[in-house]
């Protein structure tokens, strides 16, 4: 019996994670604060990150890697500028 209601609460944890999250990621992503464009969308997902990993939704190797790619996709990190080449001498 306590084996069926720890599976049965794993489940409802991982199917209110998997909704949570994105949920989270959008209102903290369309919430005004006081933050940069950058630091405004690097909070939702890692708000949205750490709901996938409280609610172990997804693997947790797999969530971890959910951030990294959203940062890049959601361009947080500002473009690394290119020194003017020098003449040729």
């Amino acid at each position: 019996m306590d084996r069926v209601a720890r599976s049965a609460f794993d489940v409802a944890r991982q199917r209110v994670g998997r909704v949570l999250a994105p949920l989270v990621f959008f209102a903290l992503l369309v919430t005004p604060t006081g933050l940069p464009a950058p630091a405004h969308r690097l909070a939702a997902i890692f708000a949205a990150t750490v709901v996938l990993w409280v609610s172990e939704a997804v693997p947790l190797g797999a969530a971890a890697l959910v951030a990294p790619a959203l940062a890049v996709a959601m361009d947080v990190t500002p473009r690394p500028r290119r020194s003017p080449r020098s003449p040729a001498r």
